[in-house]
């Protein structure tokens, strides 16, 4: 590891950005989906890099107030990310849009960009998003939705964050409101970039809900109303937040991959014996992916196994949702299938 890589970020300073326009306040409900979203306990980070923008001190000092102004502007457009989580009718959370604004915090470190040939494995990531914990349950109340990280390194370069609670949206939502930033920071001038905010509108249930069709894969728990187990309200047992978020425990870790070994990995696929036709690269790697963590758990053949990802459905649903929608409009989809089908195939005659 290089020296600059092990030198810390330093917040210098957070405060509340609030829109430009504060008007009366108003309840946005959430919907079905964003409500499933408020168990996920934490916020999500968007980290952009940008390799200048701070290479003087006048530059850098210009540079954080030309950005706040901009998100004030931005926080017109989608003033939901100004306002607080409450618990509306049932219990069920529901955003007071009352204009309190986005955190905003403004940091430094003395550690260059160019220390990391691959910024995606820059080892102070971490430090360079909002220092937020996790949001269970009754914390979720009154908390920001938002929070905005802008650090400055040593190089000039710019490291410019956003941290989300999945309540409110997903990233596609998220990294649409980060273009519209952008775009108002670029040139005030623009034309706005209007999103849709029919959240709960469009993707309203049916009443009373129904569950008419099988779903896999999913563990169902009870007493427990977003994070908090109404049995056990110090947060330990069986079904309590603790224990969830040990069953999340994961390890990270990217696995690189070249373009020569994946097309290599779909002929392979293609012209094999299994008759798959057609294959994308995303398949392919998925694919060997998902058998090559079921070898190393080293599963009974018989036992169930799961692969699943989010699916954007913007554009999949019938009607469509309107362009720049925000709120949660990816659904889980999933594939089963034996370990020991993964593992050991029948090669098909």
């Amino acid at each position: 590891m290089q020296a600059d890589e092990a030198k810390a970020v330093a917040v210098q300073d957070t405060v509340l950005v609030t829109p430009t326009d504060v008007k009366e306040s108003f309840v946005h409900s959430l919907s079905n989906l964003d409500q499933l979203n408020a168990f996920i306990p934490c916020y999500f980070p968007i980290l952009y890099f940008f390799r200048s923008g701070a290479e003087t001190p006048a530059a850098a000092t210009k540079l954080v107030p030309s950005l706040k102004q901009a998100l004030a502007e931005a926080l017109d457009l989608y003033p939901v990310l100004a306002g607080r989580l409450r618990k509306g009718k049932g219990g069920l959370l529901e955003v007071e849009v009352n204009g309190k604004g986005v955190e905003f915090s403004v940091a430094t470190t003395e550690a260059r960009l160019d220390a990391w040939e691959d910024l995606r494995f820059c080892s102070i990531a971490l430090q360079l998003v909002p220092n937020k914990p996790f949001m269970f349950g009754e914390m979720l109340i009154g908390a920001p939705p938002a929070c905005v990280q802008v650090t400055t390194f040593q190089c000039g370069g710019v490291a410019i964050s956003l941290s989300f609670l999945h309540a409110l949206g997903d990233m596609q939502a998220m990294a649409e409101f980060v273009e519209a930033w952008a775009c108002i920071h670029r040139d005030p001038l623009s034309p706005p970039i209007t999103p849709c905010l029919d959240t709960a509108a469009l993707l309203r249930s049916r009443d009373p809900p129904t569950v008419d069709v099988p779903i896999d894969g999913l563990m169902q728990l009870s007493g427990i109303q977003h994070g908090q187990n109404s049995e056990n309200k110090e947060g330990e047992g069986e079904g309590s937040p603790n224990s969830l978020l040990a069953a999340m425990s994961t390890v990270n870790a990217v696995l690189r991959m070249g373009d020569a070994k994946v097309a290599e990995a779909v002929r392979e696929v293609e012209s094999g014996p299994y008759s798959y036709g057609r294959a994308s690269s995303f398949e392919v790697v998925a694919g060997l992916l998902w058998v090559a963590l079921t070898r190393a758990r080293d599963l009974p053949p018989d036992s169930s196994t799961r692969f699943a990802l989010p699916v954007n459905m913007r554009q999949r649903w019938r009607p469509p949702l309107p362009p720049r929608f925000f709120g949660n409009a990816a659904v889980p989809a999933m594939a089963i299938a034996r370990s020991g089908d993964l593992v050991a195939p029948t090669q098909q005659s």
